[in-house]
């Protein structure tokens, strides 16, 4: 993790992104055998980790909260690790990455 992050924002960015894998666990099963670790560019609307499973980071907002808000949606994938607020500069998006990298590198259960 970088060191400009708070302990706070650390736990806040790992707990996001434990709910964003639970969540593709549970809509996209064998999600980590269709990313390759290299191809993450989490700040690319195609090669985010939406990007790399839907086609767009749009399209996987609509099919992970389909009736939901484009805002709604925006705040939901903050909340599940897959987007940053409009504030955070690199060295978020390089934390967020850490966190997925580790996240595929796992193997699925």
């Amino acid at each position: 993790m970088p060191d400009r992050l708070t302990e706070a924002q650390a736990a806040y960015f790992e707990q996001a992104v434990k709910q964003g894998t639970a969540l593709l666990d549970a809509q996209r099963p064998g999600w980590r055998d269709r990313i390759g670790v290299r191809d993450i560019e989490m700040d690319d609307a195609r090669r985010c980790i939406l990007g790399r499973l839907y086609g767009t980071y749009q399209k996987g907002l609509e099919a992970l909260w389909p009736g939901k808000t484009e805002d709604e949606q925006i705040d939901m994938a903050e909340s599940h690790g897959f987007q940053l607020a409009a504030e955070h500069d690199d060295d978020y998006w390089e934390a967020l990455w850490q966190l997925w990298d580790a996240e595929l590198k796992k193997v699925e259960r």
